[in-house]
Order: structure tokens, then C-alpha cells, then sequence
């Protein structure tokens, strides 16, 4: 769903096709650096939640590729600006 973890909740319950798809918690991870605040201290970023269920699912290497993918990205804007 392209959505926020909000509006995806809030669709999930509201559309009877999606009612029956599983679902699972992905645990929150060390504290990194980020962008912008998350509402909640275990949020995830959508590329971190990716990585996070890649790992569940035994896909170790693309979810470090995508983690290092992350981490550039923030190091990144940080000097971008922050100098």
C-alpha cells in the first residue's frame, strides 16, 4: 500500500480484501541516525521496515544492502546540512 503506517492501518481495516492478508510485527532496531523525527520511538522508516522484513525472511544481503543504502543517505543530508 502506498500509504503511511497510519493510512495503511486504517485501510487494511476498512477494505474487506485486505482484511485477511497477514500480518507481523517487525521489532525496532538499534537507534539510528534519521532524517526527521518518527511519531513513535520504535518507527521505522519505510526503507528501514523493508531491510527489517528482508532479514525475517532469511535475506540477509539485501537487507544490509538496503541498511547501507540508508545509512549514506542519511550521512548525506547530514553534511549536507549541517556542513
Amino acid at each position: 500500500l502506498d500509504a503511511t503506517w497510519t493510512q495503511a492501518r486504517a485501510m487494511r481495516t476498512r477494505m474487506d480484501a485486505l482484511r485477511g492478508i497477514p500480518t507481523w510485527s517487525i521489532p525496532a532496531g538499534p537507534p539510528r541516525a534519521r532524517m526527521r523525527e518518527q511519531d513513535r520511538a520504535e518507527g521505522l522508516s519505510t526503507i528501514e521496515a523493508i531491510a527489517a522484513a528482508l532479514r525475517q525472511l532469511g535475506e540477509r544481503a539485501p537487507a544490509d544492502a538496503l541498511d547501507d543504502v540508508y545509512d549514506t543517505m542519511n550521512a548525506t543530508w547530514w553534511q549536507l546540512r549541517h556542513g
